[in-house]
């Protein structure tokens, strides 16, 4: 059986505290809201109230793509934002996927092309530091195929994923809220 890189073990602290802080805004955002529930949310996601509340505890290790979704029914956006020093110069293809996300009526598609965004930059970043993608399977302790299906988006992975990686590349990921 191979790892997957789904867990939140060896995350740095100011990546749990990043973690915890947008999972508690995520709760308070809820709260104020007009009409939003949980059980709102969770009709919304095809999930229980009470798989709504566990994933707006700050323990939980959430799957992006449900994030995206859970945020969006709030009417914000999340922002998944790698942050480097020094930073890499402008890359066309993560650009063009950032005005792809921009331009999407879809907002699901919208999700996607962002998470493609911040993937590509990740792989960028491997790429500028000369790793090859098992040299950062290796620095994570999971298997090729796990990164791979990371890095090709083909498997939904966890916010814990994209923090590790991120770290790994020498960065730190921002995790920001924004109205639609």
């Amino acid at each position: 059986m191979t790892r997957t890189i789904t867990r939140a073990a060896g995350l740095h602290c100011d990546d749990l505290a990043a973690r915890h802080t947008l999972l508690s805004r995520l709760a308070r955002l809820r709260e104020t809201v007009d009409g939003v529930s949980q059980t709102t949310i969770g009709r919304e996601l095809g999930i229980s109230a009470d798989a709504v509340r566990l994933a707006e505890q700050s323990t939980a290790d959430p799957r992006v793509d449900r994030l995206q979704r859970h945020i969006r029914a709030m009417r914000h956006q999340l922002i998944l934002n790698p942050r480097f020093d020094p930073d890499l110069p402008a890359d066309a293809t993560t650009a063009m996927f950032r005005a792809m996300a921009d331009a999407a009526v879809d907002p699901d598609q919208a999700d996607m092309y962002h998470r493609s965004a911040v993937l590509h930059h990740l792989i960028a970043r491997r790429r500028w530091l000369g790793k090859t993608a098992r040299d950062i399977s290796r620095q994570l302790g999971r298997s090729d195929s796990a990164l791979g299906q990371l890095e090709q988006d083909t498997k939904p992975a966890m916010l814990s994923s994209y923090q590790l990686y991120t770290r790994v590349v020498g960065g730190v990921l921002r995790l920001d809220l924004e109205p639609i």
